[in-house]
């Protein structure tokens, strides 16, 4: 272990040959040897003080990959701050990530294990729009041949789902009170139409906590309260769902304090959190542990 450390980040090592302006630090490989043997040998806890720029985030990241490959279990790399989570996603994870499979033909995968709140219902977004009554109509007369279907069963039973969502679309904007509310509305639905891949609120790339946005996304996210589970007739294409399945599978899950907590809470209180199971935890930032853990 301490071998392929010094090899990585170690004076002339690889980090150095792919980024030669790097510099190198002794304590930054003392502290990812020392991570490694806490994680790997004697698995105890640990407190380890660093400056600002010492470049911590590589040197637990490091032993943190290796161990969740020698115990076949996910790490979990909790942050207080969205720039060190955006670090570690958009930068040192990915450098690793290359490197390891460049190097040792090794792959491994890491996530962002976000609250449901972030991410979008479509159960909820379709009873907005008042499409799963619709739907329910359209189930019960499913075995009546069409020819026996008449203007004043329901209109919008012979309308194409694609024409349905532009009509209950535009009734839901008139409905709205302010002009904000209905632009807020639009930029949501021209997302959704669009099929986004993930459904989260990075996906859709909107402040959802900002100004009207917040009171319609609140409308449609996925909460605990709503969640059907399997009994709802969108678990197949459940964003949160899908989300769930990518974080069991992943080596390194990097979350925040607050859901480590929270998922901490629903677990002891006899209930199922979301987050998959693990022994292993790394707190970058944990001075600010205590506020989040209260």
């Amino acid at each position: 272990l301490h071998e392929i450390i010094v090899h990585i980040l170690g004076e002339n090592g690889i980090i150095k040959n792919i980024l030669p302006e790097t510099e190198y630090r002794e304590a930054q490989v003392r502290m990812s040897q020392f991570v490694g043997d806490v994680l790997i040998k004697t698995k105890h806890c640990a407190i380890i003080e660093a400056p600002t720029g010492s470049g911590k985030s590589l040197s637990y990241s490091l032993p943190a990959i290796i161990a969740s490959k020698m115990h076949d279990a996910p790490i979990f790399v909790s942050t207080s701050t969205k720039n060190l989570q955006g670090q570690l996603i958009d930068k040192d994870l990915p450098l690793l990530q290359k490197l390891f499979w460049s190097e040792f033909g090794v792959d491994f995968q890491f996530v962002v294990c976000q609250g449901r709140s972030n991410y979008l219902c479509l159960r909820r977004l379709h009873r907005m729009l008042d499409l799963e009554s619709i739907s329910k109509r359209k189930s019960k007369k499913k075995n009546k041949k069409y020819e026996e279907l008449t203007i004043e069963d329901n209109p919008m039973e012979t309308i194409p789902e694609v024409v349905q969502l532009s009509i209950q679309r535009q009734k839901v904007k008139e409905s709205m009170a302010t002009e904000r509310e209905r632009k807020a509305f639009d930029t949501l639905m021209d997302w959704y139409i669009n099929d986004p891949k993930v459904g989260d609120v990075s996906d859709f790339g909107v402040e959802v906590n900002k100004g009207a946005m917040t009171s319609i996304w609140d409308k449609v996210c996925s909460t605990s309260d709503e969640c059907l589970g399997w009994k709802c007739p969108y678990s197949n294409s459940c964003y949160f769902q899908k989300a769930k399945k990518s974080w069991e599978k992943a080596d390194i899950c990097v979350i925040n304090h607050a859901l480590f907590f929270a998922n901490k809470a629903i677990e002891l209180n006899g209930g199922t959190g979301v987050l998959p199971a693990s022994k292993f935890i790394i707190f970058d930032e944990a001075d600010h542990v205590q506020g989040a853990a209260q």
